[in-house]
C-alpha cells in the first residue's frame, strides 16, 4: 500500500504517486495499490470538471508504469466522466504486469 497525500493538483498528484510507485517497486513490490481518489481531492465542482475516461490521462500513466516496472498495480480510484450531468463514477481498475 502507497499512502498519498491528495489535493487539487493534479501534476502534483500524479508526480507524487508515480514517485512512490517506482519507490515501492524498486523495494521489491510485485503488487501496488494507491488510495481511493488519489489524481484529485478538492471541490466537486473541480472533481466534475477533471473527470476522466478510462483511456484518460491518469490511467495511461498507470498502465505504462505497470508495464514498465512489471508489477500488479491497483490506482485506487479516480473520477470517471458519467453520462449524468454532474456526475462522475468513482472507478477502480487493476493492471497486470504487461499493462
Amino acid at each position: 500500500m502507497v499512502q498519498v497525500t491528495a489535493t487539487d493538483d493534479w501534476e502534483a498528484n500524479l508526480r507524487g504517486a508515480c514517485d512512490l510507485v517506482r519507490r515501492a517497486a524498486g523495494a521489491g513490490a510485485e503488487v501496488v495499490c494507491l488510495p481511493e481518489m488519489w489524481p484529485y481531492i478538492g471541490s466537486d465542482a473541480g472533481k466534475i470538471a477533471g473527470a476522466e475516461s478510462l483511456d484518460g490521462p491518469s490511467m495511461s500513466v498507470m498502465q505504462d508504469l505497470a508495464s514498465s516496472l512489471g508489477l500488479w498495480l491497483l490506482p485506487g480510484s479516480f473520477a470517471e466522466v458519467s453520462e449524468v450531468p454532474g456526475r462522475v463514477y468513482n472507478t477502480s481498475v487493476v493492471f497486470d504486469p504487461s499493462g
